[in-house]
């Protein structure tokens, strides 16, 4: 059976990171302060579903990284 299109994907992104990683990196970074706008320009509500999502994923990192040990 052939790969679904998620796979196929997650494949050519991987291969992407393998083959050139500086060059990924660099075009990540840059996408990321592309698209990034400072909390002072958020509304109340931005703000807040920014830090509860923020907060999500550093209890999800500090869950992961207690399970490494």
């Amino acid at each position: 059976m052939g790969k679904s299109k998620a796979e196929i994907q997650r494949a050519y992104r991987q291969s992407l990171k393998e083959k050139n990683n500086e060059e990924y990196l660099r075009r990540e970074r840059e996408r990321v302060r592309r698209n990034y706008v400072p909390t002072s320009e958020l509304s109340q509500r931005d703000k807040k579903r920014r830090n509860k999502q923020n907060r999500a994923k550093l209890r999800k990192f500090y869950q992961r990284k207690r399970e490494e040990r």
